[in-house]
């Protein structure tokens, strides 16, 4: 409807009064009508100009949420640093033993960003007969890792440098071809895991890689509903049901918390736990297990795992 089929017929300071030159009809407009120059608008426009100031209003509100969003995000990314990105999926890496998956992981740490080349410094890519060196291994144990990934995780090209292979491991924007579910690992804190542990123990890591399809994604618990946001409706992954998948003699579980609770890293000059076993006194069978989020978090605020209670320093109660 124009503007030309109103005619303001009196005003006073909060309530102008157009008449319908068409029905006749009397009409206020709202507080807060528009002049442009000497054109007097109608409650329609008023009204239509009101809502569209009102979806601005909220479009700003919405934009400060996004930069409030990445902030924090840019704010964790520097406290953590960088990551990867690693297929976690129920059927994701299970051809690989776990200290085989362990040092694949490592490995994949030395990924540049979206790129599949792997780099030991800026402009030096690893080549083949480097990997003796980044894996800490012997000849023997790293001709078997590479004969078990070789052209399924990796390759080497023709110039003898080694890349990643499939969609296992990303640095960068996942393609949006990938029907994969992914997990974030921090590559300090993987790195400083696999070279402060014996190479016998790359297996204790591994398992808990292979259980990362099990990771809820907000609170960091291994459990059956990894999805599920709402805390009291997790369904925990018990001990006694993780030393089934990983084969592991039950009667032996207090010695593998152990075990679990000596492999630490540093997280701002302190020594924290890469995975915390917690139960309720009763049986160690029962227990929760949860992984520190400074390692592997998909999650929108890692703190949320602080905030339930669980804590991942070194000297605290690993049962």
């Amino acid at each position: 409807m124009s503007t030309d089929q109103w005619e303001l017929l009196s005003q006073t300071e909060s309530e102008p009064i157009f008449v319908n030159r068409i029905t006749g009809n009397t009409e206020k407009a709202i507080p807060g009508y528009f002049r442009e120059g000497s054109v007097t608008l109608s409650p329609e426009e008023v009204t239509r100009r009101h809502k569209y100031g009102k979806e601005k209003a909220a479009e700003r509100q919405e934009l400060l949420l996004i930069v409030g969003e990445k902030t924090y995000r840019n704010r964790k990314a520097r406290e953590n640093g960088k990551y990867i990105q690693m297929a976690s999926g129920q059927t994701a890496f299970e051809d690989l033993p776990p200290d085989i998956l362990a040092r694949a992981t490592y490995l994949a740490t030395f990924l540049d960003f979206n790129s599949d080349a792997l780099y030991q410094s800026q402009r030096k890519k690893i080549l083949r007969k480097d990997l003796p060196k980044i894996l800490g291994l012997a000849e023997a144990p790293t001709n078997r890792f590479w004969a078990t990934v070789k052209d399924k995780y990796f390759y080497r090209d023709r110039l003898g440098y080694i890349h990643t292979l499939g969609n296992g491991y990303v640095m960068g924007r996942l393609d949006a071809r990938f029907d994969e579910e992914y997990q974030k690992l921090y590559t300090k804190a993987v790195r400083e895991l696999y070279e402060k542990i014996p190479s016998r123990q790359h297996k204790r890591l591994g398992y808990v890689l292979k259980m990362l399809s099990f990771l809820n994604f907000e609170y960091n618990i291994l459990c059956h509903n990894p999805t599920q946001r709402t805390f009291d409706k997790i369904k925990p992954l018990t001990v006694s049901e993780f030393c089934k998948v990983i084969d592991f003699d039950k009667t032996h579980v207090a010695d593998l918390a152990r075990e679990y609770g000596k492999i630490t890293f540093t997280v701002n000059g302190k020594q924290e736990v890469f995975c915390k076993f917690l139960f309720d006194g009763s049986t160690v069978e029962n227990a929760t297990i949860y992984i520190n989020p400074r390692l592997v978090y998909k999650g929108a605020d890692f703190k949320k795992v602080e905030a339930i209670g669980v804590s991942f320093a070194a000297d605290s109660r690993t049962t």
